[in-house]
């Protein structure tokens, strides 16, 4: 090799290992919920509920994803930011997260909610058993809401602080499993909180319990994280309603416009889908429904955040990574993220 070519090499080696040394993080991995499930139902069994499925399983029609498809997930944008993948697992990613999963309980015809879906501490049993936590890694959690849907539901039948108590303790001793010791384990975990300030009464104070609750497990077991407010994210976003312009860019708010619109009725109403159909909704034409202002939107259908939302959210995670952990080698510029970190001041 010639002393010019032994150059080249050299300078494309260092090239190399200095882009690798400017990423803070070499995984990201994502248990929970649907709200950062980027396409676990896609493949089969998909999700048990036939009336989804019946879109879901066919792979041109584009959809999968709990929000306005083609539109990523917040975890999707987070990993772009990082110059990492957030697909799903079962698809060779490292997303365990499936809709409708609670903490430790499965789904039944009882409980409602995809009979498939893996509870959030499966998951992390999964990814336990086939790997060790990385301390270069960044863990993503985000899962509870399910749990106070069921809770809500069944009043009358359980105890609801006794369920959610159960649940966030739980979860939070799983996160502490995952976590290892102080030679091994997960470091860097986010925890995403439940929006407590928003919808009916009784929702809004279980979730509120179920935050309290896990939080201070979370601190009383040891576990190194850090809680991502959403809660105070989508206040920020909804302050701008009726006071552009928003630096989001969101001029649709609230799950009363969604930018996908309820799928026409079924004949059989037991086959009509009358929640959740942003499982169904993408720019396909082939799909249940069809966004429209996708970008603009804060919801994608009566429960989940459409593409603009997402986009925040996965901004969001970014600058608070970055804000909380400043001694790793993060980008001096990133180009990939969505939005500026000064347009979230709830973490300056």
């Amino acid at each position: 090799m010639s002393r010019k070519s032994l150059f080249v090499s050299l300078v494309l080696m260092l090239a190399i290992s200095g882009a690798a040394a400017a990423r803070p993080f070499d995984r990201l991995w994502v248990f929970g919920d649907s709200t950062v499930d980027s396409g676990w139902y896609r493949k089969a069994p998909y999700s048990g509920v036939a009336k989804y499925d019946a879109y879901i399983e066919h792979p041109s029609y584009g959809v999968g994803r709990p929000t306005s498809s083609p539109g990523l997930m917040s975890v999707e944008v987070l990993g772009a930011a990082l110059s990492l993948g957030a697909g799903p697992q079962n698809r060779g990613g490292t997303n365990y997260a499936t809709g409708g999963a609670r903490d430790r309980k499965a789904n039944n015809a009882a409980s409602g909610g995809f009979p498939n879906a893996v509870p959030t501490e499966s998951q992390i049993d999964h990814y336990l058993a086939h790997h060790d936590p990385r301390r270069s890694a960044l863990y993503l959690v985000s899962s509870g809401g399910n749990d106070v849907a069921f809770a809500v539901n069944n009043t009358g039948s359980i105890d609801p602080d006794t369920y959610l108590r159960n649940a966030a303790n739980s979860l939070a001793r799983k996160l502490r499993e995952l976590a290892g010791n102080h030679r091994r384990g997960a470091r860097y975990i986010i925890v995403a909180g439940l929006p407590q300030s928003f919808g009916p009464a009784t929702t809004r104070q279980y979730r509120s319990f179920y935050n309290t609750t896990l939080q201070a497990r979370l601190t009383a077991l040891g576990v190194p994280y850090v809680w991502a407010d959403v809660d105070a994210l989508r206040s920020l976003i909804e302050s701008f309603q009726g006071h552009p312009p928003s630096p989001f860019n969101i001029t649709h708010y609230t799950n009363a416009n969604p930018a996908c619109p309820t799928p026409p009725p079924n004949p059989n109403p037991q086959l009509s889908i009358v929640t959740d159909w942003a499982y169904v909704c993408s720019q396909s034409p082939h799909a249940a429904t069809n966004p429209a202002n996708s970008e603009a939107s804060e919801f994608a259908d009566d429960n989940h955040w459409a593409t603009g939302a997402q986009s925040v959210l996965g901004s969001y995670f970014y600058c608070l990574a970055s804000h909380v952990w400043t001694n790793l080698n993060w980008p001096t510029s990133n180009a990939a993220l969505p939005f500026d970190c000064s347009k979230f001041p709830i973490i300056q």
